[in-house]
């Protein structure tokens, strides 16, 4: 058995361990390492460290936003909520301000932390920050997107979405008042 040792403020700790086969003990950030095998704590590596990207959930008439992505490239024709990668030195929320402008060219104001996900693949691992948003002005503008949708939230897990998003989907469906 392996071990992991990380943050105990992050929502996505369990969500790590399992896809790993983890074992969890809570830690510091400075603490944050793989245990190559159990006992032996010589054997330390640092962990890969998880790209952190934003989710924005936008409200209208009880419905929330998603985005279908254009074909090709990573996640091609999915369904996502808006966001993106978060660049050194931005905060999430500027960041899903910057994004939100750049992909679709509208204004928003970015609200309360919903909740997050942690998606792990071979060769990726992030962390999903999912926002709530509202938009304040501007008309959509697709620049990487080919449509969106506003879907009342019970009907996400319908739609072929990301398998990021599909996780923060399921946690808005649990805890969302739309």
């Amino acid at each position: 058995m392996s071990y992991i040792f990380i943050d105990s403020s992050l929502f996505v700790k369990n969500r790590i361990a399992q896809a790993r086969g983890l074992r969890l003990f809570p830690g510091t950030a400075a603490q944050r390492r793989v245990l190559i095998k159990a006992g032996d704590s010589s054997r330390m590596a640092k962990q890969k460290t998880m790209q952190k990207v934003t989710a924005a959930v936008i409200q209208r008439d009880g419905k929330v936003l998603i985005a279908r992505r254009k074909p090709g490239g990573h996640m091609g024709e999915k369904w996502e909520f808006p966001g993106g990668k978060i660049d050194a030195g931005e905060t999430p929320r500027e960041c899903l301000r910057r994004e939100l402008e750049e992909e679709f060219s509208i204004q928003a104001r970015i609200g309360e932390f919903l909740c997050s996900a942690a998606y792990v693949s071979p060769g990726l691992e992030l962390e999903l920050l999912a926002y709530r948003a509202e938009h304040l002005c501007g008309s959509f503008v697709l620049r990487e997107h080919t449509e969106i949708r506003w879907v009342a939230p019970a009907e996400l897990q319908s739609y072929d979405l990301a398998d990021s998003d599909r996780l923060i989907a399921r946690e808005l469906n649990r805890r969302l008042k739309v």
